[in-house]
């Protein structure tokens, strides 16, 4: 309640006997400065000590004064700016990265990231730096640290390629190109095409004499020919998984560069682009697996045979195996490019299947794999101990 200024109040004092007498103005200066003073005392425990704390640390820029700093004032008003002079002190990526989290809208965050990517020497953080601060004052130094990583690459890739085995020359030369092509760019990715086709064939498309022989030869083994007892592969075969074996090769060329090259530097995509200066393009043809046939040049097809686990090896049915013929090309931005072909078989036994369709499934993946594993091998990006 509001005590109108026109009163005169009597405050008694029951213990002293004075009586004070208020009208609704301080009569006394010292009430004023009693006051001033308790202000000043507050801010100074508050604000100006904080501050003068902070500045300490500014000049001192040791690890002791930030701890100290945050002993005595947990909440400081310059708590962030501390955090950042400790992390520019330690060079410290766990306090660099708890930094970035909590001060996610920070005036300190550039200069942060360019502390981040300075010390975990990551050709990522390089690129988002670029990409989010393009007129950065540290442009030039990020460059400089991006050109160091791509030489320090190329390098690691001579070296490395020493103790390969089945490489191909001109694929290795072709690769170097590659990598001072991208790095000339600062490329992070190359796009891949992939696309196949199916041409298979029955068992009864095969010339008689063919038909013939193989009949007469697997009665003579097994008791039984192969045109009373096996499938037709256009019946069986289908194409619904052809994506997953696609990735299948797209993996291992992404992990070939996983294999040779730090994490992540080389990327593949997927999504083709054919305006991207730097291609690779796959054609692939799904065929029977067949051998060359010991009169003229005639091929037979290799015939697998299809058997029960339990009870062990029970006769089930005869199919043709599967194979694939693989063109590579490779292209760069002044359109050198590099070609080769690669036929591959399923080599390995198949066990464990639930019908034949899954039997043609597993070759086919099979395929795949040996093919990425080839590829791989020419290149000197295959990891020989996996």
């Amino acid at each position: 309640m509001r005590i109108p200024k026109y009163k005169k109040i009597h405050f008694h004092c029951t213990r002293c006997g004075k009586t004070i007498e208020y009208n609704g103005k301080f009569s006394h200066p010292k009430y004023y400065l009693l006051i001033a003073a308790s202000v000043l005392l507050v801010v100074y425990l508050f604000f100006v000590r904080d501050y003068l704390t902070y500045q300490n640390v500014k000049e001192l820029k040791t690890s002791e004064s930030c701890i100290s700093y945050y002993e005595n004032y947990p909440n400081g008003f310059y708590t962030e700016d501390v955090k950042f002079i400790e992390l520019d002190i330690t060079r410290d990526i766990n306090l660099i990265r708890a930094f970035l989290n909590k001060y996610r809208i920070s005036s300190y965050t550039e200069e942060v990231r360019f502390i981040e990517l300075d010390v975990a020497k990551d050709i990522e953080l390089v690129r988002v730096f670029l990409k989010e601060y393009p007129k950065s004052n540290k442009k030039e130094e990020v460059l400089k640290i991006n050109n160091d990583l791509w030489d320090f690459e190329i390098k690691n890739y001579d070296e490395k390629i020493k103790t390969k085995k089945g490489l191909d020359p001109k694929a290795v030369v072709f690769f170097k190109k590659l990598l001072i092509h991208m790095k000339k760019l600062n490329l992070s990715t190359i796009s891949l095409s992939l696309s196949g086709d199916v041409d298979v064939k029955n068992y009864r498309e095969y010339k008689p004499g063919i038909i013939k022989i193989l009949d007469e030869i697997t009665f003579s083994h097994a008791g039984r020919n192969v045109s009373d007892n096996i499938v037709d592969i256009k019946k069986n075969y289908s194409q619904g998984n052809i994506r997953g074996y696609e990735s299948i090769v797209s993996g291992a060329i992404e992990n070939g560069f996983e294999n040779i090259l730090s994490h992540n530097f080389i990327k593949i995509n997927t999504r083709y682009d054919y305006k991207h200066p730097i291609r690779i393009n796959i054609d692939y043809e799904i065929k029977n697996q067949e051998k060359p046939f010991y009169k003229g040049d005639e091929h037979v097809p290799v015939i697998w045979t299809y058997n029960t686990t339990e009870p062990k090896n029970k006769f089930i049915s005869f199919l043709i195996g599967v194979a694939i013929n693989y063109k590579f090309n490779i292209t760069l931005p002044d359109d050198e490019s590099l070609s080769f072909e690669h036929k591959t078989n399923a080599l390995d036994n198949i066990s464990n299947i639930r019908s034949i369709e899954e039997g043609y499934m597993r070759m086919t993946a099979q395929n795949f794999n040996n093919y990425g594993a080839q590829l791989l091998t020419k290149f000197g990006l295959l990891d020989s101990e996996k």
